[in-house]
Formats: structure tokens, C-alpha cells, sequence
């Protein structure tokens, strides 16, 4: 763990995550639960914390982009005992600190994501027809 990344999360069974900025702090915390007798603490270091509706368990994500107003990110994700690839977009309003969700993608299987990509391809090769510059696939 580097103590100068990113975020760090303290976990325990018996407890819920909490998450600290600093390791020191996260650290500081851990102590003090095992203190009171809670055996069973970690720290951990995590990434991106997405703005996700409670009970919602990220397992897994990756930011496509981030503007100070506007961020897009594909998650691995469980809730209800049930896991799911979705991607998400969220707008942080002008002077709020706040993510909301304004869309997202569930895929359910890799067959569902085949046809929607197949979809997106062909329409992508039409808004290029229309001279509109795409990447191409490398």
C-alpha cells in the first residue's frame, strides 16, 4: 500500500466499510476496532469509488472519462446476490459535489452485448458515411 495513492477502506465482518483518504487515518481506525474487539479488520487500498445507490457492490471498474461535470464508466457489479456488466454515465450539477446517475447499461450476457455492439458498428460506419470522422477499429 502506497500512503500517498489513493483511498483506503477499512473492512471487518462484523462492521460496514469505512473509508478514509489517508493511511494513517485508516490504519489509526483499524487499531481502535481491534481494540473494542473486533478481530477481524482490514485496510485496503481502492481506486475510483463510483457514486453508486447503496447496496449496490462494485467488484470491478474501469472509468472510460471523467470531466469535472460529466463521467462514464463500465462496472462489474453485484447486488441481490446477482452480478452484472452495466455501464454508467453520471452529471455532477454546476456548484454541487454530488454524482447522479443519468443512465446506464445493463448487458446481460455476452450475447445481449454482441448484438448491441453489432448495432452500434454499423450505425457508427453510417455517421461516418454522413462525414462525420470515426476512429476506425485498429
Amino acid at each position: 500500500m502506497d500512503a500517498g495513492s489513493g483511498r483506503f477502506v477499512v473492512k471487518g465482518e462484523k462492521i460496514k466499510p469505512v473509508t478514509f483518504t489517508s493511511l494513517e487515518e485508516a490504519k489509526s481506525f483499524a487499531d481502535k476496532l481491534r481494540e473494542a474487539g473486533v478481530a477481524d479488520v482490514t485496510v485496503e487500498e481502492v481506486g475510483e469509488v463510483y457514486p453508486v445507490v447503496e447496496g449496490v457492490k462494485v467488484i470491478r471498474g474501469e472509468t472510460i472519462y471523467k470531466t469535472p461535470t460529466w463521467w462514464m464508466a463500465a462496472l462489474l457489479t453485484e447486488r441481490f446476490n446477482r452480478r452484472e456488466v452495466a455501464v454508467y454515465r453520471w452529471k455532477k450539477k454546476r456548484g454541487q459535489d454530488k454524482w447522479s446517475r443519468k443512465q446506464k447499461l445493463s448487458i446481460a450476457n455476452r450475447k445481449h452485448w454482441e448484438k448491441v455492439k453489432q448495432i452500434v458498428d454499423v450505425l457508427l460506419d453510417e455517421l461516418e458515411k454522413l462525414g462525420v470522422r470515426v476512429e476506425k477499429k485498429e
